[in-house]
């Protein structure tokens, strides 16, 4: 899609899940990078999903791409989006872990197309008459400046 005339991708994805997937994991989300990378230098893209990443997994991130929630500050109060300790759907007690990311890839104007303001999370409340949260993840959201 185009934000005014300016090339903007917004993609999604589920990388491969559980500890003893990390090789595999890191294929796929550097397939992922390489996708974006090929949609051009003009483009902006906005890429989240439940990638299962654990930290030790992402040690550096291609150049022009940031993560969206260590842009705004990286507050301990969104880092966790899978806490088994304040979501009662996961079913045990245990780690926080930062599953769920969100990366933007600038293009090369300046300023960029978008700059993150704020990272928060979702769907931390228990559903109205349930007695479950919508899932056992927190959803993310993001707000971003518009340069145009």
């Amino acid at each position: 899609t185009h934000l005014g005339n300016r090339p903007l991708c917004i993609m999604t994805s589920h990388l491969e899940s559980t500890k003893n997937c990390a090789k595999e994991r890191k294929e796929q989300l550097n397939q992922a990078f390489n996708e974006i990378k090929n949609l051009g230098e003009e483009t902006t893209c906005i890429f989240a999903g439940d990638l299962n990443l654990r930290d030790s997994e992402v040690t550096s991130l291609p150049i022009d791409f940031v993560d969206v929630w260590e842009a705004t500050g990286a507050s301990d109060v969104f880092k966790y989006t899978w806490d088994s300790m304040r979501n009662t759907n996961i079913g045990f007690r245990g780690p926080k872990l930062r599953f769920d990311r969100m990366y933007l890839k600038s293009n090369n104007d300046s300023p960029p197309l978008l700059q993150p303001l704020e990272f928060g999370l979702v769907g931390i409340r228990v559903l109205r008459g349930k007695q479950y949260f919508p899932s056992d993840h927190w959803g993310i959201r993001a707000l971003f400046q518009v340069n145009e």
